[in-house]
């Protein structure tokens, strides 16, 4: 069985890392509870923010990963709290971005989650153009490797830190 295309992406994002910052990955998916009372399986969802952060450059960096196919990135690959959570963050040592690579396309940009927040607010649309992450984002070069890809997140890193300073 092949593996979702959103998990490789995670995977080769961590990948991606210098190993001189910090990675970790939330811990996500459904848990079952048994209640011995009831004899009930009650079931419930985390609800993470984000799926990972990296502390790169002295910036705390809440990353929410998406992978799509096409030219569009649809609202419903978005959920709600994610955008909500991040969007709130307000704190200049910490950066909440969307990551979002058009796999089929070969572009991965990384944008900031209150920009991603107005547009979707503002929409007449279902879905976020790549047009639109690529002039109001950061490019994240992909370098391809045999089959698998290989991030240059230190474009990202720097410039975020620089436009701080």
């Amino acid at each position: 069985m092949s593996k979702n295309i959103g998990k490789v992406f995670e995977e080769e994002f961590k990948g991606s890392v210098n190993k001189e910052h910090f990675y970790y990955r939330f811990k996500d998916g459904t848990a079952a509870y048994n209640k011995d009372i009831e004899n009930k399986n009650i079931r419930f969802q985390a609800k993470n923010i984000c799926d990972c952060q990296v502390m790169a450059r002295d910036k705390l960096f809440l990353l929410e990963l998406k992978n799509t196919k096409g030219a569009s990135l649809p609202f419903t690959n978005i959920k709600a709290n994610q955008v909500e959570g991040l969007s709130n963050i307000n704190h200049n040592k910490i950066k909440a971005y969307f990551i979002v690579c058009f796999r089929d396309k070969e572009k991965c940009y990384a944008v900031e989650a209150k920009l991603v927040k107005y547009f979707i607010d503002k929409a007449t649309s279902r879905s976020i153009p790549q047009a639109w992450f690529k002039s109001n984002g950061i490019e994240i070069p992909m370098i391809k490797k045999r089959v698998r890809y290989k991030y240059d997140l230190e474009l990202l890193f720097r410039e975020v830190v620089e436009s701080d300073n």
